[in-house]
């Protein structure tokens, strides 16, 4: 395989790898390279430019929507497309019928001829023209002779990241004319889409929304309860959305105050609380298959009463199985097992409303949903993200748990009908918690029309599951660049001395040897998206033993007056591990932050409360 093969394989399986992981990065790349080919294809049958931009159009919505269809061992990627606009084209010059039947060349994606006289027709050198020569020269070479921007760099003498930034502002510029326009229009095609993909999402108030086509919502028929040697336990709530079960249990011991004390042969009695704990939790279908795969449990009080004594308290336990439940649309029988409890329930599936029944605003990477009531003369509102591409709008990142990072602290607020602008308070918030959607309040209100003003929210993307990196005193990496979804890491310095202006806290005085500190520049893809935190795992080893040493580890912060922005990460390393190499990779919930700055403005129609 020589070296443009090379290339043009790695090149695919780039675009192919971003189309499933960040559709919107996947798609500008495939614009990015294929534009021309595309354009050459179709300018075999059509010789009208709108009809063109059309067939253009059509086949990259066909990626977009049908990318499953391809491939590799059928043919390369521009081959696919190249077919997808053969078919487009013929079928619109068939149905314009404004030209006389020609013969259709089965050898038309490689004709470099071919290409240079839809040129002239396209007006893409008077796009250029506009430029000034060097960064003109930069689009030629991209464009026109598929060099990369690395290989420009080199070619023209230039710094990779001068070239960067010329081509990046040279394609800004050419928004006016002609390619942009297919730009914008594929864009525009694309949100349309995600609006036409969301419209199946099930919305079931009071418990979230499902996006799945196939896999109803199933929620907990009715409480069931099971008594243990220590324990009451109750399973008050259970729902499944997708692939994710939700379990609430409350937990009560039967004695909360237990009487143990020993010192050497005396035996002493003290009186003290404990709380109940899970261990083992599995679920057991009927017919013998268990599903052992805990995700997260978490815990607190079981009411605002509770918060004194956690003898009685709630538990969350949220299942992601590996392998999929055998749901159809009938109740499932299973049981819910931990510690010497056995909770046997049964889960029905229940009955989605559609989205547009509602309140809600989508762009192509995500958005909001709002049901509001009013309840004893107060405006509550349930917010629920919805979800498409790889961003993920946790319902806790509604409003983080430090607002500071990235921006100022802006309310949510819901403006009256007569103007008056209510303050919304969120209701029992946990950043942590695994609620579908986040309750709002905003106080004494009257039917009427609301307008809903969400200023920001948070975002999630995962870490690449190949994410590895290893630093220490002796090989930082200093300048090693990593990509991770929607911004660049560089790394800027690895040292034990604390950066000044930060918050972090030392963890005891004499331990400053083993504190290490690793500081990024982060540069992000979208300017309306800021860069919260990166929550990787971390650990050291030694040749020794070559097993892991886990320390302590944390995201770091510079302060600037009220506000906060990401540094890096901060380590204590284990006693006698602090000039071990420090490995860094990601695991299942290794999870990268964003406080997306992009405001949603929803109405609502408030009705009169029922009585």
């Amino acid at each position: 395989m020589n070296q443009a093969e090379e290339q043009r394989k790695k090149q695919e399986s780039e675009i192919l790898r971003l189309l499933e992981r960040d559709p919107q990065r996947g798609m500008a790349m495939a614009i990015e390279h294929y534009t021309g080919l595309i354009w050459t294809v179709a300018g075999q049958y059509l010789s009208n430019p709108e009809d063109i931009k059309e067939c253009v159009n059509d086949t990259f919505l066909e990626l977009f929507l049908h990318r499953n269809r391809y491939d590799s061992g059928r043919g390369s990627l521009a081959v696919f497309l190249g077919g997808i606009a053969r078919n487009r084209a013929v079928s619109l010059y068939r149905k314009n019928r404004r030209h006389e039947s020609r013969e259709l060349s089965e050898n038309c994606i490689d004709s470099k001829n071919d290409y240079l006289q839809t040129e002239d027709r396209l007006d893409l050198e008077q796009a250029i023209n506009t430029l000034k020569p060097e960064d003109a020269e930069i689009i030629r070479l991209h464009y026109y002779n598929g060099m990369s921007v690395q290989e420009i760099a080199a070619s023209m003498n230039l710094p990779y990241e001068t070239v960067k930034k010329r081509h990046q502002r040279s394609l800004a510029k050419m928004r006016l004319l002609l390619l942009t326009v297919l730009i914008l229009l594929l864009a525009a095609g694309l949100i349309a889409c995600a609006y036409a993909i969301l419209q199946h999402f099930g919305v079931i108030p009071g418990y979230g929304v499902n996006k799945s086509g196939t896999i109803p919502f199933y929620v907990l028929e009715e409480t069931v309860a099971a008594e243990g040697e220590e324990a009451f336990t109750q399973l008050t709530n259970a729902v499944m959305s997708e692939d994710t079960l939700v379990l609430t249990v409350i937990m009560e011991l039967k004695d909360p105050r237990y009487k143990t004390y020993v010192r050497g042969d005396d035996i002493q009695d003290e009186t003290f609380r404990t709380e109940p704990t899970i261990y083992d939790p599995c679920l057991i279908l009927e017919d013998g298959t268990v599903y052992s795969e805990l995700y997260l449990v978490s815990t607190g009080p079981a009411s605002m009463e509770d918060m004194d004594d956690m003898s009685r308290k709630k538990i969350e336990i949220i299942f992601e199985p590996m392998d999929p439940i055998p749901w159809g649309n009938d109740p499932v029988p299973m049981t819910l097992k931990f510690s010497d409890i056995e909770l046997p329930f049964v889960f029905s599936p229940i009955k989605e409303e559609p989205l547009e029944e509602y309140s809600y605003e989508l762009t192509d990477q995500g958005g909001v949903l709002a049901i509001p009531s009013l309840e004893n003369g107060r405006l509550y509102v349930e917010i629920y993200p919805l979800n498409c591409g790889m961003y993920k709008i946790e319902p806790g990142l509604i409003r983080c748990h430090d607002e500071t990072i990235g921006g100022p602290r802006e309310d949510i607020r819901a403006v009256g009908p007569d103007g008056n602008v209510l303050t919304g308070t969120c209701l029992f918030y946990s950043p942590y918690s695994s609620h579908a959607f986040y309750r709002w309040d905003f106080g004494p209100a009257q039917a009427g029309e609301y307008v809903l003003e969400i200023p920001y929210v948070y975002q999630t993307a995962p870490v690449p599951e190949d994410f590895f990196l290893t630093v220490s005193d002796d090989d930082p990496h200093i300048g090693l660049r990593l990509e991770i979804p929607g911004s660049v890491l560089t790394i800027t310095s690895y040292t034990s001395e604390v950066p000044e202006g930060t918050d972090f806290e030392p963890f005891g005085e004499g331990n400053e040897h083993l504190q290490r500190f690793l500081l990024f520049d982060v540069e992000t893809e979208d300017t309306d998206r800021i860069f919260t935190s990166f929550t990787p795992c971390a650990h050291v080893t030694t040749e020794s033993d070559g097993q892991p040493h886990y320390g302590i580890y944390g995201s770091l912060y510079k302060i600037s007056g009220s506000q906060k922005s990401y540094l890096g990460k901060h380590f204590q390393l284990p006693e006698g591990y602090e000039k071990s190499p420090v490995e860094i990779f990601s695991d299942a919930r290794s999870l990268i932050t964003y406080r997306w700055n992009h405001s949603f403005s929803l109405t609502l129609h408030v009705t009169e409360e029922e009585k």
